[in-house]
């Protein structure tokens, strides 16, 4: 009988590595380990499957320590002999189980190139890439690289383990005769049973009288996954907004106008604990309902005024005000500038609310409120806005500092870290003047025609200081933080602006209409004349120097183009520029300078393979970086449809900022700063006709299958849903 086999989810020709998160009971045996092995020049029990029967006699055959290999990978048993020669090997290893009830799921963890059929006493419980009836000359039936462990959950193990002596049994198949390499290195853990389902331990306001109850923070008494925002409801509706993990998950409702609330559980949660396999949130507590009393006695505050108050400002006509939660009842009669009502004010919500009044070009703006406004929060019982006013000096010939875009990164892989130990685009700031300057009020943007995108807090810039602000789309900007933007860079090029205070704001610096292409690694930034040019050591924080980059280099020649091919083929790359380098990769990487191979002779394709690829040379900016996939041999069920390829790198999906990742919870993350670059191509299959593009990818659905996302589990949960965003931030804004 065939087991059901749980894979780490791809995307099309993107093969990601997933992790499972959860403490194993033990180790059966490690990566390294060693084997019986049997070379497939012929097979080893005339043809059947006898050979994987625990008492199956092996002790004729060879044994050696994993890895075994040839042309990838280092160590263990090297099979110098195998190319050309033969296409599978045959492995078998004893372990002993003292009881099989205290495993209760399994992990094989591989690093494999190209397929594998496992057995568990004579029982099939993984293939993947194997052949459905495996003979000695069996081929994979799809090529993989090696690389790269990869984990395979084997469910319900008690059901074919035995106690005492039991037999693993591998047959590993290469992709061809004249494959240029083989690799099989495998460890097996074992998870014990635990049925104690997951409690709530504490709620976060408790029951009762609150002041407000827009977030409820949850602590349960383990670690728990699979939590969505619309698990908790409040008064019968879901959260709109999920953060946390592990044990402590944080829901954000919306705003309402009630005086009590009840908390309580969607009935169809998935909320599971990680134990192998997972338990449900405990059933007393998923019923029980939590009651509070909403008792709303804070008034609303001024949150953000601009210009900011107090400052010097070239003139003046209208001033922008944020509250600190929803407000009504404002309106002309409830202010006062210079003593008289304004020509308009027009908001909604917590704001932004513009007020609109005669233009002053010199001397002082007062602002104040009217004595008895009628400005007050929307609780049931309203609660008055208690605010001072404020003032402005207005000269016409004010200036606010000499500050200037500096420098900037537009495509950071492994330079300057943020806060959060994420590497992300940067911009830097200089003050080439001889005053102090604070940057209350200004902003940056990447989009001239809102140049108040992203607004600076009250920072000083010192006279010759520089400032880095991270580019990374997090949209942070508190005193005493690191600052992001709400925007990254695009190495396409685009504007970029710094602006001043005011209202209307005016440009300070920008550069227009839009800046050079960029590569990765490699900074722009001013020349001390102010020319610009790209730098290939990025240097935030400090002076601009080192050497500089002039040229930009034509992206390499591909002599296949992308598509579907059924006959093996040689490929060529080429590049007219002399004494250029290509560098190519076949890990779905990108290739720098310092990442991927050098490219030497033909690259020979004989399984389905992503080869990406630019030209270097000293001196000069890189190519663009090319991506063609080659889908070999794939049979007509699976080239009946048009196919698209998605190739990004392995930490774009996987790890603690990828964006498929479970454990953290990324897949309920929103917004540009979960969005990543991802080269897309669409190939006909009938036609041959092909379309590429680069564009940016971020997991796509709602609330609940967000939260339940899971690569090791079948359909619906283990197929992701992905949108495509096609910006000039990475090449056509459109198709």
């Amino acid at each position: 009988m065939k087991r059901q086999l749980f894979v780490l989810a791809t995307l099309a020709c993107v093969v990601g590595a997933g992790f499972v998160h959860s403490a194993h009971a033990g180790t059966i045996f490690k990566r390294g380990a060693k084997w019986n092995y049997y070379k497939g020049n012929d097979h080893p029990s005339g043809g059947d499957l006898e050979w994987t029967e625990a008492e199956f006699d092996d002790s004729d055959w060879e044994n050696g320590p994993s890895p075994f290999r040839y042309g990838d990978g280092s160590g263990g048993t090297p099979l110098n002999d195998m190319r050309n020669k033969y296409t599978t090997m045959f492995l078998r290893k004893t372990f002993t189980v003292a009881n099989p009830d205290n495993i209760s799921e399994m992990d094989f963890i591989i690093d494999y190139d190209d397929g594998f059929t496992v057995w568990i006493n004579e029982e099939e419980v993984l293939n993947v890439g194997g052949p459905a009836n495996p003979d000695y000359d069996s081929v994979a039936t799809v090529g993989h690289e090696s690389g790269t462990f990869e984990t395979f959950a084997i469910q319900d193990p008690s059901s074919f383990l035995t106690k005492g002596r039991n037999v693993i049994a591998i047959m590993g198949f290469n992709v061809g005769m004249t494959s240029s390499d083989f690799m099989m290195n495998a460890e097996l853990r074992t998870f014990q049973p635990d049925k104690s389902p997951p409690k709530v331990a504490s709620f976060d306001p408790p029951p009762g009288n609150v002041g407000m109850l827009r977030e409820v923070t949850v602590r349960f008494d383990e670690e728990v996954t699979g939590v969505d925002a619309d698990d908790l409801w409040l008064n019968g509706d879901p959260a709109v907004q999920l953060r946390g993990g592990s044990t402590l998950w944080t829901f954000t409702f919306a705003p309402g106008n009630f005086h009590e609330a009840t908390l309580s559980w969607n009935p169809n949660h998935g909320i599971v604990d990680v134990a192998r396999p997972p338990n449900a949130m405990d059933a007393a507590a998923a019923v029980a309902t939590h009651r509070y009393r909403i008792v709303d006695d804070m008034p609303p505050a001024l949150t953000t005024i601009l210009p900011p108050p107090g400052s010097t400002v070239r003139g003046l006509d209208r001033v922008r005000l944020f509250f600190s939660e929803p407000v009504r009842g404002l309106d002309a009669a409830d202010l006062r500038v210079n003593g008289k009502p304004p020509l308009s004010i027009a908001g909604v919500a917590s704001g932004p609310w513009q007020i609109e009044f005669e233009p002053v070009e010199s001397g002082t703006v007062t602002i104040a409120w009217a004595e008895g406004h009628g400005v007050t929060d929307i609780a049931p019982e309203p609660n008055q806005l208690i605010a001072e006013g404020w003032h402005y000096d207005v000269k016409a010939d004010h200036a606010f500092g000499e500050v200037v875009i500096n420098e900037f990164l537009a495509a950071n892989r492994d330079g300057l870290k943020d806060d959060e130990g994420d590497v992300g685009d940067w911009i830097e700031l200089h003050n080439t003047g001889n005053s102090t300057v604070n940057l209350a009020g200004w902003s940056l943007t990447d989009d001239e025609t809102k140049p108040g995108k992203w607004v600076f807090p009250g920072v000083d810039l010192r006279p010759g200081g520089t400032l880095v602000v991270h580019a990374s789309g997090k949209n942070r900007g508190g005193l005493g933080q690191a600052m992001h933007t709400n925007f990254k860079l695009g190495i396409e090029g685009e504007y970029l602006g710094l602006y001043s205070p005011e209202l209307p704001r005016r440009v300070v610096d920008e550069i227009a209409p839009v800046y050079s292409e960029q590569r990765s690694n490699i900074s722009y930034g001013r020349l001390a004349k102010g020319d610009w040019a790209w730098f290939s050591s990025p240097s935030p924080g400090s002076i601009n120097g080192g050497k500089t980059i002039r040229g930009l280099l034509s992206p390499p020649q591909f002599s296949a183009k992308r598509g579907i091919y059924n006959a093996q083929f040689r490929l060529h790359l080429s590049t007219e520029e002399p004494d250029a380098v290509i560098r190519y990769t076949t890990d779905y990487s990108e290739p720098t300078q310092t990442n991927g191979r050098v490219y030497t002779e033909p690259l020979n394709v004989r399984r389905t393979m992503v080869v990406r690829a630019a030209v270097f040379k000293d001196g000069m900016l890189p190519s663009r970086v090319e991506t063609h996939t080659y889908a070999y041999n794939l049979g007509n069920s699976a080239t009946s449809l048009p196919m698209l390829s998605l190739v990004t790198e392995k930490s774009n999906l996987w790890g603690r900022t990828g964006i498929m990742e479970t454990n953290p919870r990324n897949t309920t993350k929103r917004g540009i700063a979960w969005e990543r670059p991802v080269s897309m191509e669409l190939i006909y299959p009938n036609t041959g006709e092909t379309l590429h593009a680069n564009a940016g990818l971020r997991v796509q659905g709602g609330n609940y299958i967000r939260g339940r996302y899971n690569p090791n589990s079948g359909p619906p949960a283990g197929k992701y849903s992905f949108r495509l965003y096609f910006r000039g931030d990475y090449g056509p804004g459109r198709l």
